[in-house]
């Protein structure tokens, strides 16, 4: 099992043109690297796509209580929306 802190290091391989493209990607959109780019695209498959987006939970959030089915799952839903929004 991984250690949650520890850096491992994976061997990719890229085929036909996809490096050559990563590259020109990566430098038209100021990442330092192929590998930065790569991290970033991984934590956004991860991470961002398990979270409601931001600006989702804002129109949430400007709806009354009462648009939900209930008064008690309105308050609910805006409670966990509310955290969200400000972690």
């Amino acid at each position: 099992m991984t250690e949650i802190n520890k850096t491992n290091q994976i061997n990719l391989k890229l085929g036909g043109s996809m490096l050559e493209d990563a590259r020109k990607y990566a430098n038209k959109f100021g990442y330092t690297n192929i590998q930065e780019l790569i991290r970033e695209s991984l934590r956004d498959k991860i991470y961002e796509d398990l979270k409601v987006k931001n600006e989702y939970i804002k129109e949430l959030l400007k709806l009354k209580e009462n648009d939900f089915l209930s008064v008690d799952d309105s308050k609910k839903a805006l409670n966990i929306l509310k955290k969200q929004v400000d972690e």
